[in-house]
């Protein structure tokens, strides 16, 4: 219907003639002055958002008592938006923003053309993001805060962000992310007013789609209801799940990756740890896997170990040549009780 009113629009200016005359119930708020001066393109973009705003709610734009009331709402721009106007018809929130945008009451706030109309409704038939619902976050500029209520989530349409959590004062990475990847979706979806478990900083400059709680019901609302149910009993796990996260997962693990370093070799090497020598590659697989954290995190803490000197690494073997430089290190890393 959207791809037919389309073309139909692309022609409009032919035959409208009387059609906004004897329609006091789609009048453009200009028109009931009676000056024909008044008129300009953008009454008939006005005209154009009515028959639209009739097509979805199956009701004209203005309605009253009388045709005198009809006028005085009309003239005053006193309109319903299409989904307040017949909840029950659902209309998409994409349809009543094009809707509103051209039954604006000031000319200015209208579409300028009907061309600009018609390319945000083939936007909305090609999948396209409208102006309306895109953001841009300069480098550097948070899109959320770790601990705020969240209300909107953002689809990463170009550029990068970070996400983090704040650990003890520091400042602890969990995620990049990049274009086609989502941010915030669990407090859209969760029935429970949510808090932002990380923050998200862009990197670069980043253009974002919103994506509003609104939007989400609607689309969830299509779907039959055992999937909504098991979209909402999915979104309450990961919740649960990220509020009981290991603590070695999401903070600093350097402390803890260097202790279990250290008792991995008295343990294998029966307490003559500085002439023992283990496989690297065993080793960080067997310290990930005691602490149930992947082995990247482990690499990287045994990585900055040896730019120390505090280990070293020759033909793939690990060898601890000071343990006590090692001991004093890993206190020196020892996260903060306070």
């Amino acid at each position: 219907m959207m791809r037919e009113f389309r073309e139909d629009i692309m022609n409009f200016s032919k035959g409208k003639d009387d059609i906004i005359k004897g329609s006091p119930t789609y009048m453009a708020p200009e028109q009931v002055s009676g000056d024909p001066r008044l008129l300009d393109n953008r009454s008939d973009i006005f005209l154009l958002g009515s028959t639209l705003y009739h097509i979805f709610t199956f009701e004209p734009p203005y309605f009253g008592k009388n045709i005198y009331e009809i006028i005085q709402k009309a003239e005053s721009g006193d309109l319903l938006s299409p989904q307040d106007r017949n909840p029950a018809r659902q209309i998409p929130e994409e349809i009543c923003r094009i809707i509103m945008k051209a039954m604006a009451h000031k000319k200015k706030d209208r579409y300028q053309s009907v061309e600009d109309m018609a390319q945000d409704i083939d936007d909305i038939i090609s999948g396209k993001w409208s102006q309306q619902e895109k953001k841009m976050f300069a480098a550097g500029e948070m899109l959320m805060r770790q601990g705020e209520t969240g209300e909107e989530a953002y689809l990463i349409l170009t550029g990068k962000v970070q996400v983090f959590i704040e650990s003890d004062g520091r400042k602890v990475v969990l995620a990049t992310l990049k274009e086609g990847d989502v941010i915030g979706e669990m407090s859209l979806i969760s029935k429970e007013k949510l808090t932002r478990s990380a923050s998200v900083e862009a990197i670069e400059e980043t253009e974002a789609a919103v994506l509003t709680k609104h939007v989400i019901d609607q689309n969830l609302k299509k779907l039959p209801p055992y999937m909504e149910k098991i979209v909402s009993t999915l979104t309450d796990r990961l919740r649960t799940a990220n509020e009981n996260v290991h603590p070695h997962v999401s903070d600093d693990s350097a402390y803890y990756i260097l202790k279990q370093l250290r008792l991995t070799f008295r343990d294998r090497s029966n307490n003559k740890v500085e002439s023992f020598k283990m496989p690297a590659k065993e080793l960080v697989k067997e310290i990930a896997e005691d602490l149930g954290i992947s082995t990247q995190k482990v690499k990287k803490v045994l990585n900055k170990a040896l730019k120390a000197k505090l280990i070293t690494g020759k033909k793939g073997m690990v060898q601890i040549p000071d343990i006590v430089e090692l001991t004093r290190f890993t206190e020196f890393e020892k996260p903060s009780t306070e």
